[in-house]
């Protein structure tokens, strides 16, 4: 039904019957020192680990661009072919599902984060994110232009793909972004969520270019 990158979560549809569904537990119920069992199938059999919660905290911005609601750490690596099984309490309720595609030494994508993906897809076969087209780095605003573009922190664009928004409505290397449509830039991080749910949408960019401060107007493209 569709897939996405960004939490590395797919929902497949399934011609058949009498299947049981999981139980979901309550995300916000998981504390640190319950005890997990990351589940998997990494030959013909189910397999079962038993871990710990060894940490829990706010949510997190992944690389390609997704949103986990929480983080939630499990101590150990994920076993080798337990990526995309569930995360289980010892009551059998799926409280995430693991991944070893987002983080290194593997992830828990939450309970909140997999139901608001699944609605997406379902609906839209894709979760909506806007995209620009550049590669940026963080960078300092120089002092003397800080008072020019209102932030001493931004994002130099050290590449842009070819047939992008960025390069079609007039970005160029070199450029420091400081702001898009008023929320300041001092991360990627930072600019994947301010481009989230923006899609096909006319964004302002404020850039410092040659010392002085720009504004441009983009239109994103759907991230693939």
């Amino acid at each position: 039904a569709g897939r996405d990158a960004g939490t590395d979560l797919a929902v497949l549809r399934a011609e058949a019957t009498g299947l049981t569904p999981i139980t979901w537990a309550d995300g916000d119920a998981l504390k640190v020192g319950h005890l997990v069992l990351p589940l998997g199938r990494p030959g013909r059999s189910v397999h079962a680990t038993l871990g710990m919660v060894s940490a829990l905290g706010e949510g997190l911005r992944t690389a390609t661009g997704g949103h986990l609601d929480r983080y939630i750490e499990v101590d150990g690596s994920l076993p080798r072919g337990f990526s995309g099984g569930a995360l289980v309490d010892t009551q059998g309720r799926a409280v995430g599902i693991n991944t070893a595609g987002l983080l290194r030494g593997g992830a828990t994508v939450p309970t909140a984060t997999v139901r608001r993906v699944v609605s997406d897809l379902l609906t839209d076969g894709r979760v909506g994110r806007g995209y620009l087209g550049v590669s940026v780095f963080p960078a300092r605003v120089p002092e003397a232009a800080q008072g020019k573009v209102g932030a001493t922190r931004g994002l130099v664009i050290v590449g842009i793909e070819a047939a992008s928004p960025a390069e079609r409505d007039g970005l160029l290397v070199g450029d420091v972004l400081v702001a898009v449509d008023g929320q300041l830039l001092s991360s990627p991080a930072d600019l994947l969520a301010v481009l989230e749910g923006r899609v096909r949408a006319a964004v302002t960019v404020r850039v410092l270019r040659a010392g002085e401060a720009r504004e441009l107007t983009v239109t994103t493209a759907p991230r693939a």
